[in-house]
């Protein structure tokens, strides 16, 4: 039997990010190429949960510009999960933002089964009792391959990079249930083992994220048992942000090379003071100019990011001039008071 593959995502994660415009487009690209490229070769599309974030800021201009992408969606064979994210009503999982797809996609809500030739292929999104849920309501299809893809967290993968997972849900159980291979998102870093395949986040969304290759994943059922079973690529329509660390010592050079990135400018306390305010000021401002979505400073190379001082970047718009400082002074405190006109050349860009 000639399978169809799937291209597969996950961990959108589509938001506010921080006030960045630039985790919008990301998740949009995201949805954009993965059409052309299903549309292109005939795949099938999955999307292993978690495309919104509700944690966080939420517009209804974003909302918008997701319906009209997933609704373009709506000639291919797609299945879309929902993650623990994408949940609106804590307590019940059946509220949440992907239903409003299910005229175009299909939207798991919570399992489904699809059987292919030698494969019978089982959905599942995110459930607060899991195990509770599987042994209640699935039932394996004998003498073929049962593969699981859902959306959770199993006990001693990588969900940060610094952290493992204590969630109760082991490999062990999974495959005393009696599954062949299970394939999840929820963890944005690519693990990849015989059993279990966390296929990684689309793109980086935080410095958790910083390092792990990301991507999209094609699983093709034909070369089950192979490396080339589960493939990732790299998107390439689209220049997804980085999370960066340089030394101050090192923004010059760098500078011009890291645009779009996020970045973190690690300075020890005796390099701080050498350099002064004003550089300090002045490389923030070149960096500004340049299109960087965000500044993080760190006095200290064992700060943590929560406690670092963050410059967001002004958008350029149509806006009065006044408006855009105070909006800037909102966010930072510049030390540029009495000197608008000269803190406006930099931002904006008016000479």
């Amino acid at each position: 039997m000639n399978y169809t593959p799937k291209i597969i995502t996950t961990d959108t994660h589509i938001h506010f990010h921080s006030g960045l415009d630039i985790f919008v487009q990301s998740a949009l690209a995201v949805l954009q190429e993965s059409r052309e490229i299903a549309v292109v070769n005939g795949y099938d599309y999955y999307h292993l949960g978690d495309f919104f974030q509700l944690k966080d800021t939420m517009h209804g201009i974003i909302l918008c510009k997701t319906m009209e992408e997933i609704e373009k969606f709506k000639d291919l064979k797609t299945w879309f999960l929902f993650g623990n994210h994408d949940i609106i009503v804590k307590e019940d999982a059946s509220y949440n933002m992907m239903r409003l797809f299910k005229a175009w996609v299909n939207v798991v809500m919570p399992y489904q089964k699809v059987i292919e030739g030698d494969f019978c292929l089982h959905f599942l999104s995110y459930r607060f009792k899991f195990m509770e849920y599987v042994t209640e309501n699935i039932q394996l299809e004998r003498g073929k391959t049962n593969i699981l893809l859902f959306h959770d967290g199993i006990h001693g993968f990588w969900y940060k990079n610094v952290k493992q997972s204590t969630n109760s849900l082991t490999r062990g159980w999974l495959k005393d249930f009696g599954f062949d291979h299970v394939i999840s998102g929820h963890f944005h870093k690519r693990q990849m083992t015989k059993f279990v395949s966390y296929v990684g986040s689309s793109h980086e969304q935080s410095w958790h994220d910083a390092g792990n290759p990301m991507g999209y994943t094609i699983m093709d059922l034909e070369k089950y048992g192979t490396p080339e079973f589960l493939v990732q690529h790299e998107f390439k329509s689209f220049k997804f942000p980085k999370h960066v660390q340089i030394n101050i010592e090192d923004v010059p050079a760098a500078m011009n090379d890291l645009t779009g990135s996020i970045i973190r400018i690690v300075a020890t306390e005796e390099q701080k003071k050498a350099a002064g305010n004003s550089r300090l000021h002045k490389i923030k401002h070149e960096l500004l100019k340049r299109n960087y979505e965000a500044i993080y400073y760190t006095p200290t190379e064992k700060e943590r990011i929560t406690n670092a001082v963050k410059v967001r970047q002004v958008t350029k718009t149509n806006r009065d001039p006044v408006s855009i400082l105070r909006n800037y002074l909102d966010i930072v405190d510049t030390g540029y008071e009495g000197k608008s006109e000269e803190l406006l050349d930099y931002i904006v860009g008016l000479k």
